[in-house]
């Protein structure tokens, strides 16, 4: 995939550059305009930095046929009214000039008066006409003269109080870290991201999703849709998956208006998943895409799995089998984060962006207890029971075959902190047969690592 940054401006390249590399796919190849030359300048003659970014990025994007992120800067001087604002670039021929016109204005203004920001409005554009806004602000102080030697634009004469330091005085790493630039990235960086996977899934074919109902499955049924032809869901069913999980699943897959197929597949047929050791989640995976592999096959579909960039980061067995089997994770192969897929879904207007992360219930048995149906069975009634008298991130750990330790959610443990409430659990919970009740104090972490 190409993208090309909407700038001959080198400053800018090089700091957007900077900052992709290493986020996105390695296969996307950066461009700036210079890559470009014989095509026309886009006139930045908008009455506000928004409607230039937009005006330059669309531009681009249907005259050279790529994805294009492009950017409007401006330096809004509190004390002259918000001047130079939309035309910071126009305040004179150089650097050098237009900070010398800044600096003759605000003669004789005081320091603490002299209070400014920076704004970057950017756009990421499609060819399609589709676009993506971001933008990130920095507050600061003009300096009555230019310090340091790095930067441009009016980086010399912006001061940065929680640095102590101009923006010429900044490491550039350091400089995008904070600045108003860095933050307008940050926020179109996973759009980069979800165009990488629509021209990936676009080259696939037909796809079958992997799916559990979570939301990394959901959003990449979503994504499917909208860029493969005629996609599908398959559900395995296991006994290690919650009734309300199987549920929701199928509410999800209505929701998004995708065929979804359910096959089942005894999992606790398999010893080695039994046994339940250190290894079990790579003899399920396994299984279980094993066989939904073969079905995709049969079908001439290809399978996909759910697994994003974040899941490289955690002990996860799973993944072996899955490089094991060749299996497809295009969530991962975007470099789409946990975090980064819950704020698209929440884009989009996905009703799943922000459900609690569920895992199968053989994760909340502890490593060497052996999985019997009895166990699962008691760890999904007591979680059910346990949502339906209003806690909503929850987990039944079972340390001890009757031995139960219950995590919630880190704010609802002050709702559960109560002498009554605590009893009333307790007791239904040893109505499911569980000797030993215990609340873990230190919560659960959501989202996050299960």
């Amino acid at each position: 995939m190409k993208l090309v940054i909407a700038t001959t401006n080198q400053g800018k390249y090089k700091e957007i550059k900077s900052f992709l590399e290493g986020k996105i796919p390695e296969n996307v190849e950066l461009l700036s305009l210079s890559s470009f030359p014989s095509v026309p300048d886009v006139r930045e003659d908008a009455k506000t930095v928004k409607g230039n970014a937009l005006r330059k990025a669309l531009s681009y994007a249907r005259v050279l046929g790529y994805p294009v992120i492009a950017e409007d800067s401006a330096l809004e001087v509190d004390a002259l009214g918000g001047r130079p604002g939309v035309f910071s670039a126009r305040y004179g021929r150089s650097d050098a000039e237009r900070i010398s016109r800044v600096l003759c204005e605000l003669s004789g203004v005081p320091l603490e008066k002299r209070t400014a920001r920076f704004r970057c409005v950017m756009v990421l554009a499609l060819p399609s006409g589709e676009k993506f806004i971001s933008q990130g602000i920095v507050n600061g102080i003009i300096l009555d003269s230019p310090r340091g030697s790095g930067g441009f634009g009016y980086d010399p004469v912006f001061f940065y109080p929680p640095l102590g330091k101009t923006f010429a005085e900044i490491s550039p790493t350091g400089k995008l870290s904070v600045s108003h630039r860095g933050k307008a990235l940050k926020g179109i960086l996973k759009f980069v991201k979800f165009v990488y996977l629509g021209e990936l899934l676009g080259s696939m074919g037909r796809v079958a999703v992997s799916f559990s109902g979570g939301v990394d499955s959901s959003f990449l049924g979503f994504c499917a849709k909208m860029f493969s032809p005629d996609p599908v869901l398959l559900f395995i069913n296991t006994p290690l998956i919650s009734e309300q999980s199987r549920l929701n699943a199928f509410r999800v897959a209505r929701d998004l208006g995708i065929k979804l197929f359910k096959v089942d597949l005894d999992l606790l047929s398999v010893e080695e998943i039994k046994v339940n050791d250190r290894l079990r989640c790579y003899y399920c995976k396994k299984a279980m895409y094993t066989l939904s592999r073969n079905w995709a096959k049969k079908r001439g579909l290809v399978i996909l799995d759910g697994t994003n960039f974040s899941d490289l980061s955690e002990d996860r067995p799973g993944l072996k089998a899955l490089k094991e089997l060749e299996i497809i994770s295009p969530l991962k192969m975007a470099k789409l984060t946990k975090n980064e897929i819950r704020e698209l879904a929440r884009f989009f207007k996905l009703s799943f962006w922000n459900e609690p992360s569920s895992t199968c219930l053989a994760t909340r048995v502890r490593t060497g207890i052996p999985i019997v149906p009895s166990i699962l069975r008691r760890i999904e009634r007591a979680e059910a029971y346990l949502k339906l008298i209003g806690f909503s991130v929850v987990r039944v750990r079972v340390d001890l075959p009757r031995f139960c330790r219950i995590e919630m959610g880190q704010e609802e443990l002050k709702k559960a902190l109560n002498s009554r409430l605590l009893s009333e659990i307790a007791l239904e919970l040893k109505r499911m047969g569980f000797e030993k009740v215990s609340l873990d104090l230190k919560g659960l972490y959501w989202p996050g690592k299960d």
